[in-house]
């Protein structure tokens, strides 16, 4: 029921403004976000991760997954799913937050739908170093993190000077947090933030960082592999409606054994995707998926959604690399969610090095 409900919120009010907006603008008015926010808050469908004492849904990883899938079925779909009317989401792991933490920052980002930016990357250089019995000042940057120009408050992954651990962080997001604009992908916003003896209380650490970040990563990378999902369908839904229209040389594309093939294995390639990526999401739910798992279904969302846009735009031909179709914006998105969180490439050596290791 609440799949349908996404499904014509997203037709009925999503895919309309969508179209009076026009193909190319890289961000879509705020009036129109804030008024999709209002509707939403109205049907209950409002920050749908975040605990219902928080004033969100309180839905578990599965279901947000299924909804997720749905929300992403449109022209910004990837990056703003349902065009953020639903809020953005917060890790689940914010429950191990101080009360008072909650209360000064996690229930205003619930309740803006503004949520948080993640500087959470292997790469990053954030060092915490103690400053007395119960504090620390946090130091450091990260390239490419989203949301730091909204965000009313940011995760920080760093290592703890002069100790092999790591510690994740609170961090509000105020004019301490230096950030910078970085378009990639001519469209998308990222952001270099930097912190410079950003200080912190004991109240501020939510525990070692490689446990809670590993935990946040499996959460991340199900919602990722749920938009693509979304965006691959609407991909395949396009070329299959055009080749029933396109005729070449007296023939529809429908007719043509090589166009039947590309929508076979893109048909046979969305569906093993989904089912992968709602089996971990389900298992997920249940405390009972491993780090693996969890990147298996991502990789497989990720680089088959990527697979379905390009067939999609081979048969579109000239179309197909037109801004007035949402494809070659879906196919430079892509391109991106192969990279983001987990890079395929690493996914694919965990995944071998770890079936390598149980015939040792």
């Amino acid at each position: 029921m609440m799949r349908d409900t996404i499904r014509r919120f997203i037709q009925n009010e999503v895919i309309p403004i969508e179209q009076k907006v026009g193909p190319f603008v890289t961000e879509v008015p705020v009036e129109y976000i804030v008024a999709l926010q209002e509707k939403a808050k109205k049907m209950g469908f409002w920050q749908m991760g975040a605990l219902t004492e928080w004033g969100g849904g309180g839905l578990d990883i599965f279901s947000r997954t299924l909804l997720m899938e749905e929300a992403s079925r449109h022209r910004f779909g990837l990056v703003s799913p349902a065009l953020n009317a639903f809020g953005k989401e917060i890790p689940t792991l914010l429950t191990k937050v101080h009360p008072s933490l909650i209360e000064r920052a996690v229930k205003p980002a619930v309740a803006s739908g503004k949520g948080c930016f993640i500087a959470a990357d292997i790469c990053s250089n954030f060092v915490a170093k103690r400053e007395s019995q119960n504090g620390w000042a946090i130091s450091g940057n990260q390239k490419f993190v989203a949301n730091a120009d909204q965000a009313g408050f940011g995760l920080i992954w760093a290592k703890m000077d002069g100790s092999e651990e790591t510690g994740l962080f609170l961090v509000e997001n105020n004019e301490r947090v230096a950030s910078e604009r970085m378009v990639v992908m001519r469209t998308l916003n990222f952001f270099h933030i930097t912190l410079k003896d950003y200080p912190v209380s004991g109240e501020h650490y939510l525990g070692k960082g490689n446990e809670l970040v590993s935990a946040m990563l499996k959460e991340l990378q199900i919602l990722l592999a749920a938009r693509c999902l979304g965006v691959a369908q609407e991909a395949l839904r396009l070329c299959a409606e055009y080749a029933t229209q396109r005729e070449t040389f007296g023939k529809p594309l429908e007719k043509r054994e090589a166009i039947q093939d590309m929508v076979a294995d893109s048909l046979v390639d969305l569906s093993s995707a989904r089912l992968l990526t709602w089996c971990m999401a389900k298992k997920l739910s249940l405390n009972d998926a491993t780090e693996e798992e969890i990147a298996m279904a991502k990789l497989s969302a990720t680089e088959k959604a990527f697979r379905i846009v390009d067939q999609s735009i081979q048969i579109h031909v000239g179309m197909g690399i037109a801004q007035e179709v949402p494809l070659e914006r879906w196919y430079r998105e892509l391109r991106l969610a192969r990279l983001e969180l987990a890079p395929s490439e690493g996914i694919r050596k965990m995944l071998a090095l770890s079936s390598f290791q149980r015939y040792h």
